[in-house]
Order: C-alpha cells, then structure tokens, then sequence
C-alpha cells in the first residue's frame, strides 16, 4: 500500500518539521481539540517514520496556528514524543486493518460487507459525552447551584 505524506516543507538541515495552521482560536483547551480532531499527531507520526527510513533527522514536529481574525494571534506548539510514538502506533494499526479489509474484499469480491464503524446495528447506540465533559460540566452545575442556593 501507498501512503502519502503532504509536508508544508522539507528541512535541509535542522531536522525541526513545522506546519503553518489557521484556526479561529489559540486558547490552549482549542488547540488540544483540534490536534486530536485532525490527527496532528498521527500526520507528524508518518511524516517522522517516512523522514527516518530515508535516514533524514527528524527532530521536532511544530505547529504555527494563526488565527484568522484580528488581531491573529499566533501560538507555537509541539506534538510531545510520547504522542507521536502513539500515532505511529495508531497509523500501523489503521493500515494493518485497511490492508485486511482489502485482501478480504479482493478475495470474496460481491460477497464482503465493508461495515462503517458503526457495525452492522440495527438500532441507535447509546453514546455518551467524554469523562473530561462530564467532569467539567458537573462542577459547573455545582457552582452555579451553590450561587443559587447562596441567593436564594
């Protein structure tokens, strides 16, 4: 299988890859969301296993978010190690499982059902918020009851 890696630039000495971003906040709890929503770190991660296979240092991964509106504030960051050794994880096992799906369908061709991931269910799921959510909107309902009750 082929995998493409779309890098803003190529570093010819330094190592440090960076990727410009404009986004419509720099408040840190936004720019978390956002690297997990779009697989920063997973990008980074592929980027970083490509670079050392063709034994290019790879030495850190930024981020420059600009916002889009005045006054653009910019905020720097970069992906930790840590995150990006799970992205690469992430990524192997993405592929893996494509690379399975593929030689099933190529084998069974009309007969494989290629389920989404909800499955095959044929009833809605319960889902429910993240414990982070969950946390931070109970204590926001215990602060906002216990200025109800202190005015009360």
């Amino acid at each position: 299988m082929w995998v493409k890696i779309r890098p803003d630039a190529v570093p010819t000495q330094s190592g440090d890859f960076v990727d410009l971003k404009v986004t419509h906040s720099v408040q840190h709890h936004m720019l978390v969301r956002t690297i997990a929503e779009h697989g920063y770190a997973q990008q980074f991660a592929l980027m970083r296993k490509v670079f050392r296979e063709l034994r290019i240092p790879f030495h850190s991964s930024t981020l420059i978010f600009v916002e889009a509106e005045p006054p653009h504030c910019v905020r720097v960051v970069s992906i930790a190690d840590d995150d990006l050794d799970r992205g690469e994880r992430a990524n192997r096992l993405a592929l893996r499982r494509f690379a399975e799906c593929w030689k099933r369908w190529q084998e069974t061709k009309d007969d494989f059902v290629w389920w989404g991931p909800g499955g095959d269910r044929p009833d809605a799921e319960v889902i429910h918020m993240p414990d982070w959510q969950t946390k931070q909107l109970e204590n926001r309902l215990k602060q906002f009851e216990q200025e109800e009750q202190a005015y009360a």
